[in-house]
């Protein structure tokens, strides 16, 4: 079974240009890429892939960014309406070193941040000011996840909250295949678990996304390329029956691909996802009602060395942030709000080195 290092990587930003053309290399400039590759390190997050990947929080009612940084630090900034970085509106001098997976989530309108250790099993959940979106006192915190109530002797691979209706949920998906979905109390804590199950432990990709307010969960498996697509049920929270299994080479899906990135974005009410592998394929599909895809939106070639990948909105246009570690450069990029396709760069930064950004 394959296991991953989880540290996750960092957005840098660097010149700009009127074009999104750096993205799209020659292929002598890719075989360049790939030699330099070996040199970089490979990172992964809470998804499981091979790239790091960053995703859409559902708490971004503020337009911010939270950064956590190499020296543990942690940072917190305000983004533009032009989805540009702002101001900085928040700086922690010292978090705990090796916090793996961060998620920060919404019940009741009220935000919180979870930051999970993998090394040690522990979690701390605190509040967020919703005026400010700074981080504020403790609520809770989860030492040693190896027992107890939660029972979690598992290395949590995987953690996302969503909402249905009212009710916010947390997914935990382990590297030994564990799955478990809790309730999230109205203080931000874990309640009630509705959800118990053992699956295969090789997914390299979990996701939860919602169509129409349906929601569905992915599964990805790099080495089989195989994708399979469940309902979630709307009254309990919990996995029920398959929807589509994916699992053909060749095709319009084109699952020969190893996809190291895959995430989903919604513009207005249409869901779109983006796969992205690292050989620069980048595909995008809208997804459909059923929570199947769809019409193919988008279709390109990109730099071979993106580590991660950021989508998000801000006053309903959607941008991308594409991060190459190894350059410690990165780029902000407009999607086209009535396609779903990446479309001119907004700008580039260089020089950031983080853990985390969320």
């Amino acid at each position: 079974m394959k296991k991953y290092l989880f540290t996750l990587g960092v957005i840098l930003f660097f010149n700009s240009c009127s074009t999104n053309d750096d993205l799209v290399l020659s292929e002598e400039a890719k075989l360049n890429r790939r030699e330099s590759l070996q040199l970089i390190d490979d990172l992964t997050d809470g998804g499981g892939s091979s790239k790091t990947k960053f995703k859409t929080p559902p708490y971004n009612s503020l337009n911010t960014m939270f950064f956590y940084n190499n020296d543990s630090s942690a940072d917190i900034f305000k983004l533009n309406s032009d989805g540009t970085i702002g101001n900085r509106l928040y700086r922690a001098a010292s978090f705990s070193d090796d916090w793996t997976i961060i998620e920060r989530y919404e019940v009741n309108g009220k935000p919180f941040i979870l930051f999970y250790s993998k090394r040690r099993g522990d979690a701390a959940i605190y509040n967020i000011d919703s005026n400010t979106g700074k981080i504020l006192g403790l609520v809770q915190n989860y030492t040693g996840w190896r027992g107890g109530r939660f029972v979690w002797n598992e290395y949590w691979e995987r953690i996302q909250s969503y909402k249905i209706g009212g009710t916010s949920y947390m997914f935990f998906y382990s590297d030994e295949g564990a799955v478990e979905i809790y309730k999230i109390n109205s203080n931000g804590i874990l309640g009630e678990r509705v959800y118990l199950a053992s699956w295969s432990d090789d997914f390299t990709s979990v996701k939860v996304y919602d169509v129409n307010n349906k929601h569905y969960v992915l599964v990805y498996n790099t080495k089989k390329s195989s994708l399979d697509i469940y309902n979630i049920d709307s009254n309990t929270g919990k996995v029920v029956g398959l929807v589509k299994k994916y699992s053909t080479k060749g095709g319009i899906f084109k699952f020969n691909e190893a996809w190291d990135i895959i995430e989903t974005y919604k513009i207005g009410t249409i869901t779109y996802m983006l796969l992205y592998s690292d050989d620069g394929n980048v595909e995008v599909y809208k997804v459909n009602s059923d929570g199947t895809l769809g019409q193919r939106v988008y279709l390109a070639t990109w730099s071979n060395d993106i580590s991660s990948l950021k989508i998000y909105e801000i006053n309903n246009n959607p941008f991308i942030l594409v991060y190459r570690r190894g350059e410690s450069k990165g780029d902000i990029y407009n999607i086209d709000p009535n396609t779903g396709k990446v479309i001119g760069l907004v700008k580039g930064y260089t020089g950031w080195r983080k853990k985390i950004i969320d």
